[in-house]
């Protein structure tokens, strides 16, 4: 399967109006998967590519985000202004022969500081740290129950605040 570059909630909700036969095969093409695949093979190569649980998914504790797919980049324009892009193709050349960019947010400051530069580099940052979170937090947890199963132990606090921070990123 060729690496698609399109928000999990949308591949998601696609993947959701494929008719399935009983025996759990799609009954129409979808992206490389032929007629015929066992949908269970498609969610393995979901779980692959976005690094998630389909599990986790369709018991509601993960939410596929409708962000922009990475990867994100920041790039100074102007000695003010640098501009967070995503690109609209898989494919390098067709970006720079196209110019085919995304722009997710432009951050103009009057006095453009290392600071500010590093702000926008960590926006830039953000899904490839989001998507490893979720994973670091998928095992955390899973530890945490079998070495720390009072769940009053530090590792509990940090594993709390980033459920935290995944549920504000989420919501």
């Amino acid at each position: 399967m060729q690496n698609v570059h399109i928000p999990l909630a949308d591949l998601w909700q696609q993947l959701g109006d494929i008719p399935v036969n009983n025996d759990g095969d799609i009954e129409e093409a979808f992206y490389d998967f032929a007629i015929g695949t066992d949908r269970e093979e498609i969610w393995h190569w979901i779980e692959e590519t976005y690094n998630v649980s389909v599990g986790d998914i369709m018991n509601g504790i993960v939410t596929p985000l409708a962000h922009t797919s990475p990867p994100w980049e920041a790039v100074k324009t102007d000695s003010n202004t640098i501009r967070i892009i995503s690109y609209s193709s898989p494919d390098p050349f067709t970006i720079k022969a196209k110019g085919l960019l995304n722009t997710i947010c432009t951050i103009t400051h009057p006095h453009w500081s290392q600071e500010a530069e590093a702000n926008a580099k960590l926006i830039a940052a953000a899904p490839v740290l989001l998507a490893a979170l979720e994973g670091l937090m998928q095992q955390a947890a899973r530890d945490a129950e079998v070495y720390a199963p009072e769940g009053n132990e530090p590792i509990w606090a940090y594993i709390y605040d980033a459920y935290d921070a995944l549920f504000k990123a989420r919501n």
